[in-house]
């Protein structure tokens, strides 16, 4: 044997990554993702909401979710739009020593 199983490897898992961020939206919040971007290092959010408590809870669940702690979260405060809230976060990985 010998092999290692590289399926579970969280780069091999973009819909998984993706999963895991749309159960941090808060239900019923109105909170949307507008552009998911995700590669084998980093993963770059845009999205709006309502309210802007909706951005602020959002942005405490991805920091607190443990299958998302691999990633170090850039999570700044949402914009006021015409829409409401906007925002964009990045999570990247740490480069291997």
């Amino acid at each position: 044997m010998g092999r290692t199983c590289r399926c579970h490897r969280i780069e091999n898992a973009p819909v998984d990554i993706l999963k895991r961020i749309a159960d941090c939206i808060p239900p019923g919040s109105g909170l949307r993702l507008k552009t998911a971007d995700i590669s084998a290092s980093e993963v770059k959010l845009t999205g709006e909401a309502p309210q802007l408590q909706a951005v602020n809870t959002f942005s405490l669940n991805l920091d607190k979710n443990s299958d998302l702690s691999q990633f170090d979260w850039q999570l700044p405060g949402g914009n006021q739009s015409t829409r409401g809230w906007d925002f964009q976060y990045a999570g990247q990985l740490p480069a291997a020593p």
